[in-house]
């Protein structure tokens, strides 16, 4: 192939235009046309468009999954893994710097703020926010499941419920879906469901 044939597959993939594709590739206007449709025709111009096409493709999957990784720490998130209570009901924050990066993922906001009582008394007040999980949830199923037909498509709840019906969870071939996309254990992902 020629530079410009290269200049060529490399702008047709921009916005799959041929003219302008051969008018950004260096090609005159008066025959951008003819030039883009005659090198749309050529195996050597089609082999390389379809090429960069896959590579794009594989770049898009990394991308997805790590997309589905991230809905998945979200929605399987636990206020336990942030705070800890003591036998009388006091809340205490985990120590941020012992979390996982996975574990922080699903932190959306969290502020911390000191004050002194005018009795000299220390008092530390937090805020912690996680990201919807129900929200996550919902979404990774839309990923999983995209066509209507495939069943329904909300997510289980806090309260063991899914699709307005009793569960004892997350449904199984939710946790196997999940699992066949991420290569998870499914065990782990059951369990994180049913303590959601």
């Amino acid at each position: 192939m020629t530079n410009k044939q290269e200049r060529f597959v490399q702008e047709y993939l921009i916005d799959f235009n041929a003219t302008q594709a051969a008018i950004r590739a260096g090609y005159g206007q008066r025959s951008a046309y003819s030039i883009g449709q005659e090198n749309l025709k050529k195996p050597e111009i089609q082999a390389a468009i379809q090429a960069k096409q896959a590579t794009i493709q594989q770049r898009l999957a990394v991308e997805q999954e790590d997309v589905v990784r991230e809905l998945i720490r979200i929605g399987f998130s636990n206020i336990e893994d942030y705070l800890q209570w003591d036998s009388q009901g006091n809340v205490s924050v985990s120590n941020f710097s012992e979390l996982s990066w996975e574990t922080k993922a699903a932190v959306k906001r969290f502020k911390s703020q000191v004050k002194i009582d005018k009795a000299g008394n220390r008092i530390e007040t937090f805020e912690l926010v996680l990201h919807d999980k129900l929200s996550a949830l919902a979404q990774l199923i839309r990923y999983l499941r995209p066509f209507k037909n495939e069943g329904p498509t909300q997510p289980c709840s806090a309260r063991g419920e899914y699709h307005g019906e009793k569960t004892e969870g997350c449904p199984p071939d939710l946790i196997k879906k999940i699992k066949a996309a991420l290569g998870l254990e499914e065990d782990s992902i059951s369990q994180e469901c049913r303590g959601s």
